[in-house]
Parts: C-alpha cells; structure tokens; sequence
C-alpha cells in the first residue's frame, strides 16, 4: 500500500490512499479520529509528520483529531495485543 521508509510518511501516503478509494462512500464524513501509539516517528511534537497530517486535512477539507495512547501502556493498544498472540504463536522462533 505504501513503499515510504518513514513511518509518518507511510501513515500519511496510507490515509491520502484510503481516502481517495472511501470518499465517494463516505461524503458526509467531516472529521477522522486517528489513534497512534507514542512511537518516536509520529509523537505529536514531531514537526514532520503533524506538517504532513496538516496538508491531508488542508487537501481533504477533513478535521484530523490526533489521540494518542498513554506512553509505556501497549495494553490499550489492540496492534499491540495481536502482536502478544503472535509472540506466542512463534514461540521464540526466528522468521
């Protein structure tokens, strides 16, 4: 879906995909809340990535509410549990 190193680039190119394929379905949405986890990338006093969620909402004409997970508390963050199964599931074992 996104080839972008950067995980706030890839964030982004993700959403601007997502939106052009979902726009027409959901015309009378006007505001997208985004949860993220506190990952160095994406952290909100990151200039980067809030400059380029800014020029989505400023392309998109959508309001963009940022809500993030507290720091050092992955159990609310349900990526995060998947990825507990997984650990369990791989036992230790290398890809």
């Amino acid at each position: 879906m996104g080839t972008q190193v950067e995980p706030r680039d890839f964030i982004v190119d993700c959403l601007e995909k997502w939106w052009l394929d979902a726009k027409e379905r959901h015309n009378n949405i006007e505001e997208l809340v985004i949860t993220l986890d506190n990952g160095s990338h994406i952290q909100s006093h990151r200039t980067q990535f809030i400059k380029r969620m800014t020029e989505f909402a400023d392309k998109t004409g959508l309001t963009i509410r940022l809500v993030y997970y507290p720091p050092y508390l992955s159990l609310y963050n349900p990526v995060e549990r998947c990825f507990g199964i997984l650990e369990q599931h791989w036992n230790g074992t290398k890809a």
